[in-house]
């Protein structure tokens, strides 16, 4: 067994657990590329039987609550990994095994046929889960405001030379707000958050699997809508996302209107993508994984795209977007250089 990716003393802990549950040696043990987390994964086979065994040493809890929520949605019908064994203590979880058909792999292909089978995933999963929304986390002003921050934290350092003034803070803190509180106003259901291309598995026989929920919460209707139409890994076409989000109101927990959904869909997604210009960064300086860097383009063409329906609202953080839109390109060659130094 190779172990890159762990100390041979947490490999040989993984092994202990993963015998101490099944009563069979790892016949082998294979790393799997990470996530965005620190959290890490193998693909674990006995004789018969693949699994994946879920290894978050640095934060214990959230393994608990993958566990929790995984029982939790799957007594709600959600298609969701069977948690076999947990060591709470050491942050292990021995999970069933999806396989390797990530759903991006249809998406890119053949978006038509896959993106339908997508929607109608999410609207079960926002009606089957929606009894257990009294017990998630709230996705409330506060949780919105602390996501955005990100992105002057993270993302203008990357992109500016010069700081932000007092004042540009004082105003991009009550953009911040106003934003979140309109998102707080709409309506609630049970909130994936990472509702996207590589969180979404193609089992075969028609068959989906859904993967990275520990961080579910009860918010926006719109949320994981958008994190799938605009998903920050692959682009459609702008008629293509509009006819899927507008389709997707008719069957929604909603009340609003064409126009009010319509605004709703571009809050959120505004909201998302500015934190993700910010995780992108924070993953590539701090976590040294460049990888994300790539997808910085995208990401931030949609964020202009959708604080455009906002600017009187949002002039400083408009005026940020649309000038690191022409700085970015740079900045990516800088970061490349400084990646092969």
């Amino acid at each position: 067994m190779s172990q890159p990716f762990v100390s041979d003393g947490r490999a040989q802990s993984i092994a202990r657990f993963f015998y101490h549950y099944t009563n069979q040696p790892a016949k082998t043990m294979t790393p799997l590329a990470g996530d965005a987390s620190t959290r890490r994964y193998w693909r674990v086979h006995d004789q018969d039987i693949s699994y994946i065994v879920m290894d978050d040493q640095a934060h214990p809890e959230t393994a608990q609550r993958f566990a929790q929520l995984a029982s939790d949605f799957a007594e709600r019908g959600a298609p969701v990994p069977k948690v076999y064994a947990q060591d709470s203590a050491q942050g292990l979880l021995l999970l069933e095994d999806f396989g390797d058909d990530w759903i991006a792999h249809a998406l890119n292909s053949e978006p038509e046929n896959t993106m339908p089978r997508l929607l109608a995933l999410l609207h079960d999963w926002q009606s089957q889960q929606q009894d257990l929304c009294p017990q998630l986390p709230a996705y409330n002003e506060a949780l919105l405001v602390k996501e955005l921050t990100l992105f002057d934290t993270w993302f203008v350092p990357f992109i500016f030379d010069t700081p932000l003034d007092a004042a540009q803070h004082k105003q991009l803190s009550e953009e911040y707000q106003a934003l979140a509180q309109a998102i707080a106003r709409h309506d609630s259901v049970c909130v994936h958050r990472d509702f996207h291309c590589r969180n979404i598995m193609n089992r075969g026989d028609n068959q989906l699997g859904l993967l990275d929920f520990q961080d579910a919460v009860t918010g926006s209707v719109c949320y994981d809508l958008i994190s799938l139409t605009r998903d920050c890994y692959i682009r459609y076409p702008q008629a293509d996302v509009q006819a899927w989000e507008s389709a997707f109101r008719t069957h929604a927990p909603t009340t609003m209107d064409e126009e009010a959904w319509r605004m709703a869909c571009e809050q959120t997604a505004l909201q998302r993508h500015v934190k993700v210009l910010g995780i992108f960064v924070r993953l590539a300086v701090r976590d040294g994984k460049q990888g994300y860097l790539k997808d910085l383009e995208r990401v931030l063409d949609y964020a202009c795209a959708e604080v455009a329906f906002f600017q009187a609202d949002h002039p400083v953080l408009a005026s940020l977007l649309n000038e690191a839109q022409q700085r970015l390109p740079e900045r990516l060659r800088v970061a490349e250089d400084a990646a092969a130094s």
